[in-house]
């Protein structure tokens, strides 16, 4: 983007693009729970401010996910997974939203995760959440996604996103 051979707009467009046809469709990932309604918008907005000299951070215009136990204080959910917390939005940022907004980042949407951050039982399913369904590992559909960040480590790996967050409490990240 600095060296103007590509736009936000144009990033997130190929990833939404990207995301419907892998993850919400074809093989069916299933490691994006939600898009942000607002992601082109913040896309335009990013390259305004590049057009006029004005770089926020080193992510400034860049696509990332954030895992769906992440507060975003706009029109995405913050469920962990969970039906039982839809429809009661945060009311602001958490820190790391909050400081990737500061840095001119793009929102794209929210990763699916095992429900709860995995704390329902020692036998749960890795990447399954009520919310969001069953995570599928982009190179094996039949395996594994492993850990409760499995939405973000497979959107990762499946290229849905410049970058994708997660948080680790127990293998969480480092599964994956």
């Amino acid at each position: 983007m600095a060296l103007h051979k590509t736009s936000s707009v144009h990033l997130t467009r190929e990833y939404i693009a990207r995301i419907q046809a892998l993850d919400q469709s074809g093989p069916n990932v299933n490691s994006v729970i939600e898009l942000n309604p607002d992601a082109l918008a913040m896309a335009k907005h990013a390259d305004e401010l590049r057009k006029h000299g004005q770089v926020l951070g080193p992510l400034h215009g860049i696509p990332v996910l954030l895992k769906d136990n992440i507060d975003t204080g706009d029109q995405m959910q913050t469920s962990a997974g969970s039906f039982a917390l839809v429809g009661t939005p945060a009311q602001q940022d958490s820190t790391v939203a909050a400081n990737l907004r500061a840095g001119g980042a793009v929102i794209l949407g929210k990763t699916n995760l095992s429900k709860w951050a995995n704390f329902r039982s020692f036998e749960s399913i890795s990447g399954w959440s009520g919310r969001g369904g069953q995570t599928s590992n982009p190179y094996g559909l039949n395996r594994n996604p492993c850990g409760s960040s499995s939405g973000s480590g497979a959107t990762a790996s499946a290229n849905f996103a410049a970058v994708s967050f997660g948080s680790e409490t127990d293998a969480s990240i480092v599964c994956p």
